[in-house]
């Protein structure tokens, strides 16, 4: 089945979107299938890979979950198709695309600039500084340089590079597999290098594309970032001297030209067109009002202060930039895009927030016809199922003393015995694990980073449970921050704690695991704490037949009862 909904992460900024975005896709924010691409140079960048592998995981966790979850009655966790196997692609596979392919690592070597005629090569000299940008090595991607990437992605285009044919197939199989309009999705970046040069690129290729099928079957959506993390200006890795990365000071300019562009490109008296006479090969010119303005929906996320991210990295493994608030929103907005009822107007709409902090209310509503809060609602319930399962269910599922609590009555009632536990469903678990262990990270990053304004969504930096840590080179300096969970930082093992006897529930060696579980998530009215849930997995009624006990079910109860507020009955 074709994707109702096309996803195109460009650049740095649109894989960490795209991991936002995934964290919505299992909280069931959005319905339908779901394609999730990335266009980047830098392949190796942390945070892309880390992208990566949470799709891997959703679509490995929605295989062995799904179907049961549906017959449980879970209308949302992991409910969209990501990446579903399909005609275009095959493998059902999560492409990253680099602009440029080997041999090409610098600019002059994929122009062939030592074989323009003198003329062409004194054009090409005045265009680009031969220093920073004619001979800079590629291979990490364009370094906050939109010309550079608007000129490989053009030369891509004119010779057919494989982005340019799979996203043209999809298009096509979109126009004609599907009644329903398609829907394409672009996160980038207005201040960097291949986000800047990437999505009015796309878009109007797109656009383009979809006005050549002679009607209107698609809508173009983007969500666009404005400056909202910076790097230190001393610099002690010296990237910015070595040209390989714009200093923090331009950033405010570079936006600003970029700005300039976009409202350019959206003015049709402005933009430059091609002939739509000799764009549609046909006989008769269309009226200049049948031109699609580039995007039907513009989506723009910026912040008050940026962040500071305490380290410089200029692209590959190294780079593993924290997860920030405005991702989210950027996240967001393409679950508004992707509503069925969403239609292209001329209205305008702005999102803020009160006070010094953000909060649930703060987030702009993804569902038209939602209050904010219900529409959101999913999120924080995610998030609490991923605590509740890691830290205290998996070690009593699949953990070394698992055993002992085979013949509790939430076990027995939901699970059955210990012949479900098969390979298959201990390596489902792990992977569930993994997930619940990123997704807390994710939100532990947003609740740590930033002070104006401040996250208050979370209570993830209270009692303990979260910290961000420097990581530093060989040299002693600065080299990324990452979030450490508890366990790291207290450096214990994955064990039970207390006497078998006093254990109502399994649970790590946290001091005040219920304090930590009742402050994960600020929100009004407050979930029911963590005995609660227990409480609720055992009273629960259980399948009537035996055989319909199972893992996934014990997974749907636990999300029901993570979702549920104080005074809702058990």
């Amino acid at each position: 089945m074709s994707g109702s909904l096309y996803v195109l992460g460009i650049g740095g900024s649109g894989a960490k979107c795209g991991e936002a975005l995934v964290h919505l896709l299992a909280a069931g924010l959005v319905d339908g299938d779901v394609e999730l691409h990335f266009l980047d140079q830098d392949v190796t960048n942390g945070n892309l890979v880390k992208t990566r592998r949470l799709t891997e995981l959703y679509k490995t966790l929605r295989k062995g979950l799904r179907p049961k979850l549906e017959a449980a009655g879970n209308h949302w966790l992991f409910k969209a198709d990501l990446n579903a196997k399909n005609d275009v692609n095959t493998k059902g596979e999560t492409h990253i695309w680099p602009p440029v392919h080997p041999p090409f690592e610098k600019l002059s070597q994929l122009f062939e600039r030592n074989l323009l005629r003198e003329e062409a090569r004194h054009f090409f000299d005045s265009v680009f500084d031969r220093d920073n940008e004619i001979d800079l090595e590629l291979v990490h991607g364009f370094r906050g340089r939109p010309a550079i990437g608007q000129a490989v992605l053009a030369a891509g285009l004119q010779t057919g590079l494989p982005f340019w044919k799979d996203l043209d197939d999809r298009i096509n199989h979109g126009l004609h597999n599907t009644l329903t309009p398609q829907k394409y999705f672009l996160f980038g970046s207005v201040f960097g290098g291949t986000g800047a040069a990437g999505v009015p690129t796309v878009a109007r290729h797109l656009q383009r594309r979809l006005m050549v099928a002679g009607a209107k079957k698609g809508l173009v959506g983007a969500a666009l970032m404005l400056p909202y993390f910076s790097y230190p200006k001393d610099d002690p890795q010296g990237e910015q001297k070595k040209g390989r990365l714009l200093s923090s000071d331009t950033v405010t300019a570079r936006a600003r030209m970029a700005l300039e562009y976009y409202r350019m490109e959206m003015d049709p008296k402005t933009r430059g067109d091609i002939d739509p006479k000799r764009a549609l090969g046909r006989d008769r010119p269309l009226p200049l009002d049948f031109l699609p303005p580039q995007f039907d929906a513009l989506y723009m996320v910026g912040w008050p202060e940026t962040i500071d991210l305490k380290y410089v990295s200029a692209g590959g493994g190294d780079q593993h930039n924290p997860a920030l608030l405005p991702e989210l929103v950027a996240a967001l907005s393409a679950v508004h895009f992707a509503q069925p009822r969403f239609a292209p107007s001329n209205h305008v709409y702005r999102a803020g927030y009160v006070g010094d902090a953000i909060d649930w209310e703060d987030l702009p509503s993804p569902h038209k016809d939602y209050e904010t809060t219900r529409a959101i609602h999913h999120l924080p319930t995610l998030i609490r199922f991923a605590f509740a399962y890691k830290y205290v269910y998996y070690e009593a599922l699949f953990g070394l003393e698992s055993q002992i609590y085979r013949r509790q009555v939430w076990f027995e009632n939901l699970i059955g015995d210990q012949e479900t536990i098969t390979p298959e469903i201990v390596e489902l678990g792990r992977n569930l694990y993994e997930y619940c262990d990123l997704i807390l990270r994710w939100c532990a990053s947003m609740a740590l980073h930033g002070s104006h304004p401040g996250c208050h969504l979370f209570g993830m930096e209270e009692e303990q449970f979260a910290a961000c840590i420097e990581q530093k080179d060989k040299f002693g300096h600065p080299k990324a921050e990452r979030v450490m969970l508890y366990e790291e930082m207290s450096g214990r093992e994955v064990l039970m704690a207390g006497p078998v006897h006093a254990r109502y529930f399994p649970y790590k060696k946290f001091k005040t695991i219920e304090t930590v579980f009742d402050k994960l998530v600020v929100w009004s009215p407050e979930f029911k704490p963590l005995r609660e849930i227990y409480t609720f997995l055992c009273t629960v009624p259980p399948p009537r037949q035996k055989n319909a006990r199972n893992f996934p079910v014990f997974v749907h109860y636990l999300w029901a009862a993570c979702a549920q507020k104080k005074g809702d009955r058990l």
